[in-house]
């Protein structure tokens, strides 16, 4: 846990709290299913006396973990981030090279006086 809170205050210092949430949200999606089957395998809630409660939530969680950090993360956070960077930097460098090749106006510098002694 103290690792997410060092990840949380990072992000919301350097900007990146949307993004942080995302990330927190799909990573913490697999752990209310795995409380859910702790609680069940403390109980004692297997087999067909339990009706197959810890059976249920195992399956649940590979499902949910699988879909979450398989799919959705490289496939919509991570492909999103990556596009919406390079979309930045495509910007920043047509900017600044716009403005730097721009001709400018210069004037001719002063001609140093001759000393004279």
């Amino acid at each position: 846990m103290p690792r997410l809170a060092c990840l949380a205050r990072l992000l919301a210092y350097h900007g990146y709290t949307y993004q942080g949430v995302v990330i927190m949200f799909l990573h913490d999606s697999s752990d209310i299913v795995i409380d859910l089957l702790k609680m069940c395998n403390y109980l004692n809630l297997e087999g067909l006396a339990g009706c197959f409660a810890v059976e249920v939530c195992f399956i649940t969680n590979f499902v949910t973990w699988a879909y979450a950090r398989l799919y959705v993360f490289p496939v919509h956070v991570i492909y999103l981030a990556v596009m919406t960077a390079s979309l930045t930097l495509t910007l920043t460098l047509t900017l600044t090279l716009t403005l730097t090749l721009t001709p400018t106006l210069t004037l001719p510098l002063p001609l140093p006086l001759p000393l004279t002694r």
